[in-house]
């Protein structure tokens, strides 16, 4: 009983926020066309009514004025080390970390991954603003690079997490990006403990 409370309040979080960004983009950019793919790909189509949506939107073929992207940080993994036995000088030594980090891009159908080690930068709030900033300016420069225009809109979906994701330095940081890069920026975030992130 208890699984399937899980399962159905996920799914029920799934159906939620794709009839959100569906009227959502619909509302405000109705020649756009809709992501076909706003849920995790792990549901069955007899659990998700995600009806609806054009499977080759890429930016070679429009320019969205909606830009929508769900990111999350994936997680972290030690490098190798050197097994049962150790150099004394390494004795004390912690095995490296890397970390990932991940923004699904729902527009052009591209996930970009972003791997480094602790050595760069840590997993917290300052750090991924400082990450997101980097691939906000990178974008920025590939549209430009390409004279097509940056989206009006930045809808985020996010997980509830509430040191990464809900903070006042995130909000300040979607602040400064709606007065540099975007006009507008919503954030939409998934329900506790049933954040079943695509992202993931």
């Amino acid at each position: 009983m208890e699984k399937d409370t899980d399962l159905d309040a996920a799914i029920g979080q799934c159906r939620m926020v794709s009839n959100f960004v569906k009227k959502f983009v619909r509302h405000h950019a109705p020649d756009q066309p809709i992501p076909p793919t706003i849920i995790p790909n792990h549901y069955d189509d007899e659990h998700c009514d995600d009806d609806g949506g054009d499977s080759d939107m890429t930016l070679s073929t429009i320019t969205p004025q909606i830009q929508i992207q769900i990111k999350d940080f994936d997680g972290c993994f030690a490098m190798l080390h050197y097994g049962h036995s150790r150099p004394s000088t390494d004795y004390f030594n912690s095995n490296l970390m890397v970390l990932n980090f991940v923004v699904v891009n729902l527009i052009s159908n591209n996930n970009d991954v972003f791997f480094y080690d602790e050595r760069a930068q840590g997993k917290d709030v300052n750090a991924l603003c400082s990450l997101q900033f980097t691939y906000h300016l990178e974008k920025f420069k590939m549209l430009l690079s390409c004279k097509i225009a940056m989206p009006k809109t930045l809808l985020v979906i996010f997980d509830n997490c509430v040191n990464q994701n809900k903070s006042q330095l995130v909000m300040q940081f979607f602040a400064l990006l709606s007065i540099l890069l975007y006009l507008k920026v919503v954030l939409v975030y998934l329900i506790l403990r049933h954040s079943h992130n695509i992202a993931d």
